[in-house]
């Protein structure tokens, strides 16, 4: 078999002051069965530990970037300015991927230029633990339009945000800025939607990383909720890729989640500082929570949801098919 050129992939490792996750993560850059030839550690912080370790990686070609004058969302925009390849991967410093991850990822890539994102599913990995053996990679998966891709993730799977790989052109036109201020740190599906627009998305169906879990996950951390409009955007972002047409797929799907997703968002997902009747109110004039979406829910009992999610589960691993 041919030997897969990655000279054209260029690996971001955006981090801030983890500096023993992020000596994990670049072990499993070094690791993979293709040897990476650009990798870049974007440091928001500046901090000294951070630069202190990389000296253990000195002679592997790893490329420093102090990214603070970039503002809050640095990393992202650094790796905007920065990119030189025909591809990007943005590996969060508390994430791992799979040896051969790579390999697979660029070869499905190069097959079609119509591929503007490629990711994968990442499984919970604690930090404290060894992470499980993954096997050998299919290379099996879908390729989705945006909207299908959107309808994928609404309510049935959560492709990695860290396992992503844009290609350079859609990267570059990203209004990242734009996208966090809009979403806040909800902004992750959004930012992959807008990288698909109008190519296509390549999500493998093998687990393809280990998603880190420690104590200082942004994610899990209540004190950066994002204001009550990160959601409601969120939620209309997707009725503007899904529609709510229930004679299609995605548009069904929406409308028996739609409610769902807006109270479990304003319950567990932003800043409370409104009421919910005026939460709600708000959505709708947004196109967060439309007509259908709001009366379909005195009929999308739970279980009725559950069927939904276990019928598109069921459906996407039949659909996967071989990429390569």
């Amino acid at each position: 078999m041919e030997k897969t050129d990655v000279s054209e992939l260029q690996v971001f490792l955006p981090t801030y002051n983890r500096p023993e996750l992020l000596r994990k993560t670049i072990q499993s850059v070094l690791g993979q069965t293709v040897s990476v030839e650009h990798i870049c550690v974007l440091d928001n912080g500046g901090f000294s530990e951070t630069r202190e370790m990389l000296l253990e990686f000195e002679g592997c070609g790893i490329e420093y970037r102090d990214t603070r004058e970039f503002g809050s969302w640095g990393n992202l925009l650094a790796a905007q300015k920065f990119l030189q390849c025909e591809y990007a991967l943005l590996l969060h410093d508390d994430d791992l991927i799979h040896p051969e991850y790579l390999e697979i990822a660029i070869q499905i890539l190069d097959a079609d230029s119509g591929f503007n994102l490629l990711t994968a599913h990442a499984m919970p990995w604690d930090i404290e633990q060894d992470p499980i053996n993954l096997p050998s990679l299919s290379a099996k998966g879908h390729l989705f339009s945006s909207r299908e891709y959107a309808t994928y993730v609404y309510n049935s799977a959560h492709p990695s945000y860290s396992l992503a790989i844009y290609r350079r052109a859609a990267f570059k036109a990203l209004g990242v800025q734009e996208n966090f201020d809009k979403y806040g740190k909800w902004g992750d599906v959004p930012l992959m939607l807008e990288t698909i627009q109008a190519g296509s998305a390549v999500v493998l169906a093998d687990t393809c990383g280990w998603m880190g879990l420690h104590a200082g996950q942004d994610t899990n951390d209540q004190s950066t909720r994002p204001p009550y409009q990160a959601w409601i955007n969120r939620e209309a972002n997707f009725f503007r890729f899904m529609g709510d047409d229930p004679l299609t797929l995605s548009g069904l799907s929406f409308c028996i989640m739609n409610f769902r997703h807006m109270r479990s968002g304003y319950k567990r997902r932003v800043r409370q500082d409104v009421s919910f009747n005026q939460f709600l109110a708000e959505a709708r004039t947004a196109s967060a929570l439309t007509k259908r979406g709001e009366w379909t829910r005195f009929l999308s009992f739970r279980f009725v949801q559950k069927m939904l999610e276990r019928y598109l589960r069921r459906y996407y691993r039949k659909k996967a098919r071989s990429l390569l």
